[in-house]
């Protein structure tokens, strides 16, 4: 049985703070899950990417947060929360979608140039519709990314005793971003969206370089993040973990 790595003198605002992560955590994964779309930044035209590498990384560095302050036990609860919160966003989505439209639905005078309530109803589901193999691909990758996540920040942090908090926070969101990234877009890209090969291989490659320049440049914010959240917390060491 895993112990947190450290104590609060305040236990009610530390389940206050687990809550507020846990809540950022589970928005953040939906957020990254229903804004698919692949787009490119202008001064790098030629490297395609998907939007979910806007939010989907943060999620990474809430993970090691909360293993860092709290232990794995809590981390992993909180993915699996999100896991199952993803899934209920979904079906209800899947519901929504099944739902006649009324008439009361269309607004003659609106921005989009839609003239009956089938247009409306073609653009809900343009948006909220759920190809098989992306939700499958999304759903599989974020579980064993964000699982092996925990257990290589834990790991590290054993075996350095505390120390080398960079370390830890880099070695386990690079080596599980890629695992992420190539179950994600190995199964989306090709069987969800049906591109070839070639060009799942330059959006693999670019959000994986963009997800290691992510990781690199938010050792500072972990570093902040946790020394805020002790001082805030009061949060002390732990001296029964090893």
């Amino acid at each position: 049985m895993s112990t947190s790595p450290y104590l609060s003198v305040d236990q009610e605002k530390s389940h206050f703070l687990y809550v507020a992560l846990c809540v950022v955590f589970t928005t953040t994964l939906v957020l990254s899950n229903m804004t698919l779309k692949v787009f490119y930044f202008p001064w790098f035209p030629n490297f395609p990417l998907t939007t979910g590498i806007i939010t989907y990384p943060i999620t990474f560095l809430i993970t090691d947060i909360v293993s860092e302050i709290m232990g794995d036990k809590k981390a992993k609860f909180m993915v699996l929360m999100a896991f199952c919160m993803n899934l209920l966003m979904i079906i209800f989505t899947q519901v929504t979608l099944a739902l006649p439209s009324h008439a009361k639905w269309l607004i003659l005078d609106n921005p989009f140039g839609y003239t009956s309530v089938q247009d409306y109803q073609r653009a809900f589901s343009s948006v909220f519709s759920i190809n098989g193999f992306i939700f499958i691909g999304s759903m599989i990758a974020f579980l064993i990314a964000q699982l092996l996540d925990i257990k290589l920040f834990c790991v590290i942090r054993k075996k350095y005793k505390g120390k080398h908090l960079w370390l830890r926070n880099n070695v386990s969101t690079c080596i599980s971003q890629l695992i992420d990234t190539f179950i994600m877009n190995g199964i989306v890209l090709t069987l969800g969206l049906g591109l070839d090969l070639s060009t799942c291989g330059t959006i693999i490659l670019s959000e994986y370089i963009y997800k290691v320049i992510f990781a690199l440049l938010d050792t500072p914010f972990i570093y902040l993040f946790i020394y805020i959240i002790k001082k805030r917390f009061r949060i002390y060491e732990n001296l029964q973990t090893t």
